[in-house]
């Protein structure tokens, strides 16, 4: 996970070969690398990940064996360890940024201004190549909110919708910015909308119930008709 964020690796590959050889008593033996990492400058490097207190003798053997291929192919070769616990959950928490699910603009991260937040936080995102965006004063909240709200318009809309171009997909949003804040209920208001208040009960024998269909059919919305 750490390579992921290092800008000098371009690409990344996990148990790349088999490496074969006999060892002193001719008995066969074969290892697998963790990782082959191809660099920016070209040139790659093959990695073991195994902690010191964890490798044995066979274990050292073979990573003598490996580095000593990787020099005959011209590659470098590198074993490491455990790395810093803070390093890795800072790391682990930011890898989460990197799925589409995160939304928001290639390269950009934001966060509210709570003091948790330390000059050392950003300098860790801006050594990965991305750039911090603060929140509005006093609005703590914005980011649930706006997660929330781009959760539900994919899960209700985008991932059952294709989209053709720019204009489909801002035509399309539109008509689902209006349906969450017209029309679609809201546990947290009591099921009524954001723009529009909880109707008064009615019997609905008295009435037929009509059905409305937006972005193509994908929404349907439900209303009373005397």
């Amino acid at each position: 996970m750490l390579l992921d964020f290092d800008p000098q690796v371009t690409m990344l590959v996990a148990q790349p070969f088999w490496l074969r050889w006999r060892d002193g008593a001719g008995r066969s033996r074969r290892h697998a690398p963790d990782l082959f990492a191809r660099m920016a400058d070209g040139c790659g490097v093959v990695i073991d990940v195994r902690p010191d207190d964890r490798i044995e003798q066979r274990d050292a053997e073979a990573f003598g064996v490996t580095k000593d291929a990787c020099g005959l192919a011209g590659w470098g070769f590198r074993r490491v360890g455990v790395p810093d616990p803070v390093l890795a959950a800072n790391v682990s928490w930011l890898a989460r940024y990197r799925h589409p699910r995160c939304g928001g603009w290639p390269g950009l991260a934001r966060r509210d201004r709570g003091s948790n937040y330390t000059a050392a936080f950003d300098a860790v995102l801006a050594g990965a190549g991305i750039r911090t965006v603060l929140c509005n004063v006093r609005t703590p909240r914005m980011n649930a909110i706006a997660e929330r709200w781009i959760g539900g318009c994919r899960r209700e809309l985008l991932d059952r919708t294709l989209i053709w171009n720019q204009n489909h997909l801002r035509r399309t949003l539109r008509q689902y910015e209006t349906h969450h804040n017209q029309h679609r209920p809201h546990r947290s208001l009591h099921s009524a909308a954001p723009l529009k208040p909880l109707p008064q009960p009615v019997i609905l024998g008295q009435h037929r119930v009509r059905r409305q269909t937006r972005a193509g059919g994908t929404i349907n919305e439900y209303g009373l008709v005397a």
